[in-house]
């Protein structure tokens, strides 16, 4: 007798999602202070999404799960969550200025 399991879902990035991914992925890398612990979230988003086992495109599940914001804010607050609290405003804004050259 053979166990069967139901397939997962074949998932697949769209364009603007690998572009974001290798944007965020290479600025997040060059950071030295919060940088890597930001890049590690992304990472972890991405791997999470892959093991979801419903069909849902990755845009859609970072709206869910991360209340909805979009992809240049949540490249902020990533960059900016291991920083202590009372900087993350200061940090977020400070994502948001080096964005703008993006």
């Amino acid at each position: 007798m053979s166990r069967v399991s139901a397939a997962l879902p074949l998932k697949s990035l769209q364009e603007h999602e690998r572009k974001f991914l290798k944007v965020a992925g290479s600025y997040l890398a060059q950071e030295k202070i919060g940088g890597p612990a930001a890049l590690a979230d992304l990472l972890d988003m991405v791997a999470s999404w892959h093991s979801l086992r419903t069909d849902i495109e990755f845009g859609e599940y970072c709206k869910r799960c991360r209340g909805g914001f979009s992809s240049g804010e949540l490249m902020a607050f990533l960059y900016a969550y291991p920083f202590p609290k009372a900087e993350w405003s200061a940090r977020v804004q400070e994502a948001f200025k080096g964005m703008d050259n993006l």
